[in-house]
């Protein structure tokens, strides 16, 4: 559990990471789950432009990355994003949070997971594809992912990936 200086310090390094304006948001939903927000240029750091994913399957990283990149947060307290990285290869030393991304015509995926470099390395935990043409996005959960339990997992994940409806939407402020 996060203490609510930890929680008040990843709110504050989000919101001065952001703009006031993001340039495109894309909602995405599905009856009885919460929403998922992608951000597309969402903020620069580390001398890159990041597009950044928010939904509840999300957890113990920032979830940002550069377009055909990847995001690497800290290990532990807030997750905060420590660095961006081209080649999977220039992450296998890393400890924390990995998100991918990648964005084209037609397609806006992200995938996160956990880097232990003294255990395996990179354990996926989840995966968001969005088709931009359709509006139709699918989540995939990998087993041991919170806020899931497993036998959840086996009837959202197993059978089929999660199936959301995606718009583009304005910041009403």
């Amino acid at each position: 559990m996060k203490t609510k200086t930890e929680v008040l310090a990843a709110l504050l390094a989000l919101s001065t990471a952001m703009p006031a304006s993001a340039k495109v948001l894309v909602l995405c939903q599905r009856p009885g789950s919460p929403d998922t927000v992608i951000t597309l240029e969402a903020s620069t750091q580390f001398n890159r432009t990041l597009d950044c994913i928010a939904g509840n399957f999300v957890a113990d990283m920032t979830p940002c990355a550069p377009n055909g990149g990847y995001g690497l947060s800290a290990p532990t307290g807030s997750a905060n994003l420590v660095g961006v990285v081209d080649r999977w290869q220039d992450y296998s030393d890393h400890s924390g949070g990995v998100v991918s991304h990648f964005a084209s015509a037609d397609t806006i995926y992200f995938s996160g997971g956990i880097n232990r470099p003294d255990n395996g390395g990179l354990t996926d935990k989840w995966s968001f594809r969005v088709n931009r043409l359709t509006g139709h996005a699918e989540l995939k959960l990998f087993s041991g992912h919170s806020p899931y339990t497993n036998e959840q997992l086996r009837e959202l994940s197993q059978v089929k990936p999660i199936s959301y409806r995606c718009h583009k939407v304005k910041s009403r402020f």
